[in-house]
């Protein structure tokens, strides 16, 4: 898959170098270039993890990024900017009973909850940006580093007796990090007659650093409502495809 989406990257690439240096101008017509300008994207990005991740991770993280691309020059090919995505690596729902406070001496009463772990993966990067071509079809490079956060958090929603639900005992119950550098490409295509949005396709290779996370599929709650789980510690190294929508600005 991998391969395939390089291929069509090259041939975009090659196909966008023809048709902007060879577009027709009517008689009495000046061509006129799309301005170099400031660009937002925000996509849907789905992660494959590789070598020892994935050995201890068997899962696929599904969340959305963005990132900001500002020229180095007006007519510069070169840019830079800022990126962020969060990942979900994992979620775990368990019913139980809560007891509730006491009304009356000798009084028990449960109410039922939903005892929820969540498993995320937050990213902060610094962008690197070549972007040759400015026209309809926009094919480009980028280079990436910056720092990883992976954390797992646990609640209570309880369902108390007037109806009405709240959660309670939100907590941090492990996290763990570590730096990181990538290379991904990608292509904008603009969307019809719309000047400044575009499609955006893309193909990201990370390299991540060792760094502890919480094995999902691991997460056990006992009939006390006490969790356990187990701890994965391996490099990070993955794959990551994003679809989404450039804006210019």
């Amino acid at each position: 898959m991998k391969s395939s989406f390089a291929t069509l990257m090259l041939l975009l690439a090659f196909y966008s170098s023809i048709a902007q240096n060879n577009e027709p101008i009517k008689k009495g017509e000046i061509k006129k270039k799309l301005p170099r300008t400031t660009s937002i994207s925000i996509g849907a990005q789905a992660v494959r993890p590789l070598e020892d991740f994935a050995a201890t991770y068997s899962g696929n993280p599904l969340g959305i990024s963005a990132n900001i691309s500002i020229p180095i020059k007006k007519a510069s090919p070169f840019e830079y900017g800022v990126a962020f995505a969060w990942n979900n690596m994992g979620t775990f729902d368990q019913d139980i009973e809560v007891v509730a406070p006491i009304v009356n001496p000798g009084d028990t009463v449960r109410n039922p909850g939903t005892y929820r772990a969540r498993n995320n993966n937050y990213r902060y990067l610094a962008q690197f940006r070549f972007r040759p071509f400015n026209g309809a079809i926009q094919p480009y490079f980028d280079l990436l580093g910056g720092f990883e956060n992976f954390q797992t958090k646990t609640d209570i929603t309880i369902q108390n007796s007037g109806g009405f639900s709240s959660v309670e005992d939100a907590k941090l119950i492990q996290q763990g990090g570590s730096f990181l550098y990538a290379y991904g490409f990608g292509v904008r295509i603009k969307m019809g007659k719309a000047q400044n949005l575009f499609f955006d396709l893309r193909y990201e290779k990370i390299d991540g650093g060792k760094s502890e996370y919480v094995i999902p599929e691991s997460v056990h709650l006992d009939q006390n409502n006490a969790i356990s789980y187990n701890i994965g510690n391996t490099s990070t190294k993955r794959d990551l495809f994003q679809l989404g929508m450039a804006l210019r600005f």
